[in-house]
């Protein structure tokens, strides 16, 4: 094999070349040697030149197979990074809608002009609501005081009392899920997507793009291409899954912050310092899950 025979992608290198002038000819230094083996002699000075010429003209083929095999291996690493991408956003999109789902629903409560019906404030299916149910939800149903007997002294409607009505306020009444039929009127939802890149290995390991709603994975950081090193090179491998889902939850926890930080402006370090405890804690025990 000329020395290349423990090089990648050797073990597919085969072949035979004749040389008659090396058996028929007259040489002062025989070349081969005198063993059994009948092997090349490198004394010879002809043998050492047609050695170089078979580890040039193999070496150009098995750089040829090596770029095969890297562009396979390219191929099929995407199509399981995409898949991995694809559980990490599962996980990270279901864990939003319900955090979402709580500060909407919190802002309308807080925020509404005058007193709204719960139907007017709940406009997702399947939420925890007060009132049928044995779970305790967030909420407490609200109501007008109650009459003193006379007609048209506070009518039925939206208001604060602690009571059996059309409108809410944070509280922990026992309740269920309320199917409500969605309106005409869509509420702006992030919905996060993963993907795995290559930015070199001074770039960040990961970042969140807030336009697009993506975190960017980079597989070039030392911390997670040492990881894919130690598991064999094998995207499938537990130390490449586990770091790559640590970096996606903590950019996670970050970018539930950004959106935090955008809708309120008396979002503060003490709120954001728990939040991100929080996050990442929850969402590492989903991601344990499935590792």
């Amino acid at each position: 094999m000329a020395g290349l025979e423990k090089c990648d992608r050797s073990e597919y290198l085969f072949g035979e070349v004749d040389i008659p002038i090396l058996e028929e000819g007259e040489w002062p230094i025989p070349p081969f040697d005198n063993t059994r083996n009948n092997t090349l002699n490198r004394q010879n000075p002809d043998v050492v030149v047609l050695l170089g010429w078979i580890a040039e003209e193999l070496e150009a083929v098995r750089q040829i197979l090596v770029e095969r095999e890297q562009e396979r291996r390219k191929s099929q690493q995407a199509k399981e990074l995409a898949e991995e991408a694809k559980k990490l956003a599962e996980i990270i999109n279901n864990d939003f809608v319900q955090l979402e789902l709580e500060l909407e629903l919190a802002r309308r409560v807080s925020r509404r002009a005058g007193k709204q019906l719960t139907e007017d404030i709940l406009d997702v299916s399947g939420e925890l609501w007060p009132g049928d149910g044995d779970v305790t939800t967030q909420w407490q149903e609200t109501g007008q005081p109650h009459g003193s007997g006379k007609r048209g002294q506070n009518p039925a409607g939206p208001g604060d009392i602690p009571r059996p009505g059309p409108s809410v306020s944070p509280g922990d009444q026992l309740g269920g899920p309320k199917d409500v039929k969605t309106g005409s009127r869509k509420r702006r939802r992030a919905v996060f997507s993963i993907d795995y890149v290559n930015e070199t290995a001074q770039k960040n390991r990961s970042r969140y793009d807030p336009n697009t709603k993506t975190i960017y994975i980079n597989l070039d950081h030392p911390q997670i291409a040492s990881a894919f090193k130690a598991g064999g090179n094998r995207t499938d491998s537990r130390q490449f899954r586990d770091i790559c889902y640590e970096v996606a939850a903590v950019e996670y926890a970050l970018a539930v912050l950004s959106e935090k930080n955008e809708r309120d402006e008396w979002y503060n370090a003490d709120d954001a310092l728990y939040d991100v405890r929080s996050i990442i804690n929850r969402i590492t025990r989903r991601f344990a899950e499935i590792l």
